[in-house]
């Protein structure tokens, strides 16, 4: 195995233990119970449009973790059913899902040392906050994979399985370090005045994030603005719902439609990167 090969599965073996760690901790459960009266936008918060947001990030993160453990449930058939309910809660489907997901870390934490994949001990352990700090969860996150958000973890089908196996942890871990980035966008402010520009401009829509894809400006436009923040020039959102892009060059602007809109000021000025948005 080459310097290269053993910094990368280093650094997945380390991803797994911090997030299974995690999970046995019930952080994304902590998560789970920010309202929009927690959050910077709760005076933005009167109709509900907060709390629908937050829930549109619940759901979608609850339906990528069913999709990764559907198939090790005793019960399919019925784990599906309650996934599916809306009669269940959010967090009791997180419940649900909670015990498949570390069975599932566990396994692919034991296939690396059964094949003498050790790493040192002293990494082994995740410290995280007792409280709803998502910008030091997602520092501390960064920190110990060891990688920046934007690199995404990739867990290759060597290190941790064959097949399907490797696709679901690799999904199980990217959702949940997306769903943490999104949740802290909302939390803490982006220290990128354009960037913030657009979405002080989104949360006015009622429904904006909950007919779209809060993702693209909550963790992908907010990665970019931190990560590429000398090269971003603008962001292109789509007027009814989230759909946007980060542009990083005035040849990538399109002719302005009557469906988008474009915020280019406050491109040019960058401040440092707070703890939260560390990369």
């Amino acid at each position: 195995m080459n310097s290269n090969d053993e910094k990368q599965l280093k650094h997945t073996y380390g991803y797994l233990y911090a997030m299974r760690d995690m999970f046995k901790k019930g952080t994304i459960g902590t998560l789970f119970s920010v309202q929009g009266n927690n959050t910077r936008f709760c005076d933005r918060n009167e109709h509900g449009n907060v709390d629908a947001t937050l829930k549109k990030l619940q759901d979608l993160l609850l339906f990528q973790y069913g999709q990764s453990v559907i198939y090790d449930a005793d019960d399919r058939m019925s784990l599906r059913k309650k996934l599916h309910s809306p009669d269940v809660s959010n967090a009791e489907k997180l419940d649900l899902l909670m015990p498949l997901i570390i069975k599932k870390l566990d396994t692919a934490i034991s296939y690396i040392e059964q094949h003498d994949y050790i790493l040192a001990s002293d990494k082994k352990t995740f410290e995280i906050p007792g409280s709803k700090d998502t910008a030091l969860i997602s520092n501390m996150l960064n920190k110990t994979i060891g990688l920046g958000y934007s690199e995404r973890t990739l867990v290759k089908e060597e290190n941790v399985g064959r097949g399907n196996e490797a696709f679901e942890n690799n999904n199980i871990l990217n959702e949940t370090s997306i769903y943490i980035t999104s949740l802290d966008t909302l939390m803490n402010k982006v220290p990128h005045i354009g960037f913030e520009d657009a979405l002080s401009w989104a949360m006015n829509i009622d429904g904006y994030f909950t007919k779209g894809y809060p993702h693209d400006l909550l963790t992908h436009d907010a990665n970019c603005c931190v990560r590429d923040r000398d090269k971003v020039v603008g962001i292109i959102l789509n007027k009814d719902h989230c759909s946007t892009y980060s542009v990083y060059s005035d040849s990538e602007w399109k002719p302005q439609s009557e469906d988008t809109v474009q915020f280019s000021s406050g491109f040019t000025y960058m401040s440092e990167p707070s703890d939260g948005m560390e990369m």
